[in-house]
């Protein structure tokens, strides 16, 4: 019997037993990095290697003392310093601590949980800005163009929509422990010293584990620089990532002198444009809640003797011996789909001195209000862009001022916002004086409802006169809207830029400048007007465009009043016998504004027991042309009533042309006004003169004339009775011993010349500025 002998198994070749070694190394290397990692980064070199980062990434110098790290002892850094940036004086760092010590608890990561703890111990933070304005803290870090930042809309699209709403972070497996003790806080003027110190500075934020709510606690001390009583500064917050939650927050603030920050923001401004920023600060506010049910905001601010002044203030140095505002606000903000914000403005209060604010229950459109007291004129005693004509005008605008409560208000087009607007303001001014005309006891009413807006006066003088006006417009349509203006006027004196508007609707004030002391018109006036049209001009349309879009009526007189007329109506002195100044009974007239044209119907001027009529269009532009009837300027004069018995009923104009500033009045058409009398006077005459040649009156043997030789005999003889004789009898000869026969002038001709003469003598002031007579039209 044979045995067989058992086989071995193949032993690992020596490549694979290799790999094996290799890799055992590798993970006992790997595993000692992990172990000495700590170890490494506690050494000089690592900690050089941050100095270097930090200061690559602060543009400043960085030290630090001393540099560690643990698995299981956190990171502990101590005595870093960072110095002033370039520019500013190096004798103190800009920031230093003592120790800093920072922990993750690496079980706790192991559990899902993430704790993080640590304390700031000795922080000195030191603001300094120069006297041009700059901070040290602004000089931190490399410029955007040396970090290869690109501007807006690079790397990506800017601008975009907004990222929807995300869920809160669940904050239940975190723990939070942070510390800051000992820190003193430091602003600093290069030239001006310390302007504050905030010492005694402590902070704190705590989170334990299975809570959503973080607390927050600071404190410091207002140690200012001058070496007065300090001040103190608290906050104390507790609050939750969640608006579904509660909200408990107090603010204290005692001491706080608004003047030792001024150079902070003179720094964030443009040069100069911070004259004054003071005013000692005194706040309890407190806020509780849970913000989509109830948050409330109660507490008192208050600001003694407050100042602002500089361009960043519009100019005004805005100053009161006390601000106080008390927060009285109740809120809660919707969640999802909800629009309505729920908001109870009634404990609102708030006095500025110029203002006074109260807030108002919701009324029965939901929406919230305010009750404004402002003294407009206290306003414009601070300056800046209101006008100067404000002041000590006792204008205040008292009221109220309603708005809905939309949680999406920025995105409701306007129109629908002024259409949910409501506004009832009482505007009242003792006295108002601009372009020397006087408003006095103002009282009037601003309204704005369902986007229907008007202002009505109830009582007013203008210039002594009473005052009525009426506005309103669809302020929903905005730019598009149409404006009615209603306006009476009863009683007033016409002085300064008024004469400006009235030239329109009486031409013989053309040529007035209202800069001219002695062409200022002194009359009473009375007026009724009514207007409508475009509230705005279109994009683009020029001022004059928008006018001519206008219309409009209204009727104006005046009464017992007297002007300087321009040199080109300066014959109306003749008129009236005097030398410097017009003075007239009264003036009517009706007038209508189309298609950019103030026209007036028949205007009547009574002036030295005559009266003239006018009548013609003005342009919005300026352009005159009108006609005044000068028949009364004829009545008395010493061949006037020849021409006027002639010419019988014909009207007698003289045209006024030109424009307001630079007017020019014509003679009238003579060869037109004889032909018209002429034809007047056949008319009147003819028929007693045909009745007496046709009707029997020749004698025996003579032969009928014509009835066209009748009238012409009747028209000529007519003549020559209305000029006296100007004519000689047939076949009597001329003077001068001359037996020749001449051809003599018709009564027609020599009665133009003796008509165009008088008119010229009368109307001798109408001539150009420049001496030249103006052309007949």
């Amino acid at each position: 019997m044979t045995s067989t002998a058992p086989e071995s198994s193949p032993k690992p070749s020596k490549k694979r037993r290799r790999w094996i070694r290799v890799l055992g190394v590798v993970v006992i290397l790997m595993v000692l990095v992990v172990l000495l990692a700590p170890l490494l980064l506690s050494t000089g070199w690592a900690r050089s290697k941050v100095e270097v980062a930090m200061a690559d990434a602060l543009n400043t110098q960085v030290a630090v003392d001393g540099f560690g790290f643990g698995w299981f002892s956190g990171v502990e850094v101590d005595g870093l310093r960072v110095a002033q940036p370039e520019g500013f004086a190096g004798d103190d760092e800009l920031l230093a601590f003592d120790s800093l010590r920072g922990d993750v608890g690496l079980v706790g990561l192991l559990t899902g949980k993430i704790a993080v703890s640590g304390s700031l111990d000795g922080l000195r933070l030191l603001v300094v800005q120069k006297a041009d304005g700059t901070v040290n803290l602004q000089k931190l870090g490399k410029p955007a163009e040396d970090r290869g930042e690109g501007g807006a809309g690079e790397g990506g699209e800017g601008g975009g929509s907004e990222a929807p709403e995300s869920e809160p972070m669940d904050l239940g497996s975190v723990s939070l422990d942070l510390v800051l003790r000992d820190a003193r806080i430091e602003i600093r003027h290069e030239q001006k010293g310390v302007l504050e110190r905030l010492e005694n500075v402590t902070a704190s934020v705590t989170k334990p584990f299975g809570t959503q709510s973080i607390e927050l606690d600071f404190g410091a001390d207002l140690a200012h620089g001058d070496g007065t009583e300090p001040g103190r500064l608290e906050l104390r917050a507790d609050a939750q990532a969640s608006r579904t939650a509660p909200v408990n927050a107090e603010l204290t603030c005692k001491g706080l002198d608004l003047e030792r920050y001024r150079p902070l923001v003179e720094g964030f401004a443009e040069p100069g444009a911070v004259e004054a920023f003071a005013g000692h600060v005194e706040a309890d506010v407190k806020v509780s809640g849970v913000p989509t049910e109830k948050l409330t905001i109660e507490g008192l601010v208050e600001v003694v003797e407050p100042r602002l002044a500089g361009t960043m203030f519009k100019g005004m140095s805005i100053s009161a011996p006390r601000w106080r505002l008390e927060p009285g606000v109740a809120a809660s903000i919707p969640t999802g789909e909800a629009s309505m914000v729920d908001l109870d403005l009634s404990g609102l209060r708030a006095d500025l001195g110029f203002l006074k604010v109260d807030g108002l229950a919701k009324d029965a459109q939901q929406r919230a209000g305010l009750k404004l007291d402002l003294d407009v004129a206290a306003l414009a005693d601070f300056g800046g862009p209101l006008p100067e004509f404000l002041k000590n005008s006792g204008l205040s605008v008292k009221g109220d001022v309603r708005a809905p409560l939309r949680a999406d208000l920025a995105e409701t087009p306007l129109a629908e916002l002024i259409g949910a607007l409501g506004v009832d303001l009482r505007i009242t001014g003792n006295s108002l004086s601009v372009a020397g005309q006087s408003l006095v006891g103002l009282a009037a009413d601003l309204r704005l409802d369902q986007g229907i807006a008007s202002f009505t006066t109830s009582a007013g003088q203008l210039d002594g006169g009473a005052l009525s006006l009426k506005l309103s417009a669809d302020a929903s349509k905005l730019q598009a809207a149409d404006v009615k203006i209603e306006a009476g006027l009863d009683g007033a004196r016409v002085v300064g830029s008024a004469i400006g508007a009235l030239q329109y609707v009486a031409p013989f004030l053309a040529g007035l400048g209202e800069a001219a002391p002695n062409a200022v018109l002194q009359s009473e006036m009375t007026a009724t007007v009514a207007f409508e049209g475009p509230v705005m001009p279109a994009e683009g349309e020029a001022w004059l465009g928008w006018l001519n879009r206008w219309s409009g009526n209204g009727d104006v007189a005046m009464e017992n009043g007297s002007f300087a007329p321009a040199p080109e109506l300066a014959g109306l002195l003749q008129v009236v016998g005097q030398k410097d100044r017009v003075a007239f009974k009264d003036f009517s007239t009706s007038f209508t504004l189309k298609d950019g044209f103030v026209e007036t119907g028949l205007s009547k001027l009574a002036l030295a027991g005559r009266e003239f009529g006018i009548d013609g269009r003005t342009s919005l532009s300026g352009q005159i042309d009108h006609t005044i009837d000068v028949r009364d300027m004829l009545k008395n004069h010493r061949d006037g009533a020849k021409v006027l018995q002639y010419l019988g009923d014909t009207p007698i104009g003289a045209k006024l042309v030109g424009t307001l500033a630079d007017p020019s009045l014509a003679l009238p058409d003579m060869n037109a006004l004889i032909q018209q009398g002429l034809k007047n006077a056949l008319q009147k005459e003819g028929a007693d003169a045909l009745k007496g040649i046709l009707g029997g009156d020749k004698k025996d043997g003579e032969q009928p004339k014509s009835p066209e030789d009748a009238l012409k005999q009747a028209g000529q003889g007519l003549l020559n009775g209305i000029l006296g004789g100007n004519r000689k009898k047939d076949g009597e000869q001329g003077g001068g011993g001359d037996d020749s026969p001449k051809e003599q002038p018709k009564p027609e001709d020599e009665l133009k010349k003796q008509a165009e003469n008088l008119l010229k003598g009368i109307l001798g002031g109408s001539k150009k500025r420049d001496g030249s007579s103006p052309q007949q039209p």
